[in-house]
């Protein structure tokens, strides 16, 4: 077998609610096509709240390993420590606050116009190090300001991600694998109190042709992929395959709405033969 990367307090609070997507309804080998809005919320449950839900704020921790052949495999990995307050949607970043994740806290930096960490800009070592501990475990969700606690809540971050794609091939002359138009079997380390499931999105892009699909799989550690997510995808084409999974929450306090996730992910570029 091939190993691709090893590498994405309960609290009663007054005036808000939250609005998750309970009812998932899971269709095995479902392909969906990320461009269709209803398609993704029918079959997505919460995670298509990360494609099309728009807020007034949010905030997101983000772990991405990369697959990258000619360095043997070694762990390649991306922090993301994000956060973001528009008072009008599309309009400008203004101050809403502190945004707490754990003991992550973003505020607003009125000299650039951005949220950044309490340390101010980071380094990608040191946000890999710092948003570590988040992962597969809960979290205190915050947002305050001027040292009131105005919302609080407990998110599971699940854990960071192990794929193995036993078919994966090494591909002559390219940093990529290769990987046959066919069946595939996918590996993964089961994360039991992961209750989301686990995405796996591609996308591919030639001139003005696009393709954006993905299937949201059981949280079973092990799942067959089916031919028809590449189709209508030219042979010998260069696809980036995502391996997502994570938590999202939307919350609503007074009029204003915010979005706050944990995700951890895996990417890869394949060529499909």
């Amino acid at each position: 077998m091939k190993r691709l990367c090893p590498l994405f307090l309960f609290l009663i609070f007054v005036g808000t609610i939250s609005c998750t997507n309970s009812e998932i309804e899971f269709e095995e080998n479902k392909v969906v096509d990320l461009t269709s809005e209803s398609e993704a919320r029918k079959y997505l449950g919460d995670y298509a709240d990360m494609f099309f839900t728009a807020t007034n704020g949010s905030m997101y921790i983000r772990t991405t390993g990369f697959g990258n052949r000619m360095r043997n495999d070694q762990e390649i990995e991306q922090g993301e420590i994000f956060a973001r307050y528009n008072k009008v949607l599309g309009q400008e970043v203004s101050d809403r606050g502190e945004f707490v994740f754990d003991d992550l806290k973003m505020v607003y930096n009125e000299a650039n116009g951005n949220y950044l960490p309490t340390e101010g800009s980071l380094s990608n070592e040191e946000k890999v190090e710092k948003i570590a501990p988040v992962f597969g475990k809960k979290s205190t969700v915050k947002l305050i300001r001027d040292g009131k606690v105005e919302l609080a809540f407990e998110q599971y971050v699940p854990k960071k991600l192990v794929v193995e794609i036993p078919l994966a091939m090494a591909h002559s002359g390219s940093n990529s694998w290769s990987l046959p138009k066919s069946d595939f079997e996918i590996e993964w380390n089961k994360d039991g109190k992961n209750e989301n499931g686990l995405l796996l999105y591609i996308l591919w892009s030639e001139g003005s042709a696009v393709v954006k699909r993905v299937i949201r799989l059981e949280e079973s550690g092990k799942a067959i992929i089916p031919k028809e997510l590449f189709e209508g995808i030219p042979s010998s084409s260069a696809v980036e395959l995502f391996f997502i999974r994570g938590s999202v929450d939307i919350k609503y306090l007074s009029e204003e709405s915010f979005k706050f996730y944990g995700v951890a992910q895996y990417q890869i570029t394949m060529v499909v033969k």
